[in-house]
């Protein structure tokens, strides 16, 4: 029976496995992304001034990817 892994599907192979970086990216100028910011501020790369959506947006996407420390099944309140 063939299976496919999830690696196989992103277009990795056995020569990435000991690779230190998986993707190349370049950083984005803080010009490109003030459309994320609410009107009269400028971008600075934090989040206090992040339009509602984009707020939102990033809580939701730090309490998903970043791991729990201590019980993994005890709900944070954020969640």
């Amino acid at each position: 029976m063939d299976f496919i892994t999830f690696s196989c599907l992103l277009g990795l192979g056995h020569n990435n496995r000991t690779s230190p970086e998986l993707t190349k990216y370049e950083d984005v100028a803080l010009e490109e992304y003030q459309h994320m910011y609410l009107d009269g501020y400028l971008a600075d790369g934090q989040t206090v001034y992040l339009k509602p959506y984009y707020y939102v947006l990033n809580n939701i996407l730090r309490q998903i990817l970043y791991p729990k420390s201590g019980d993994s099944t005890f709900l944070c309140d954020d969640s």
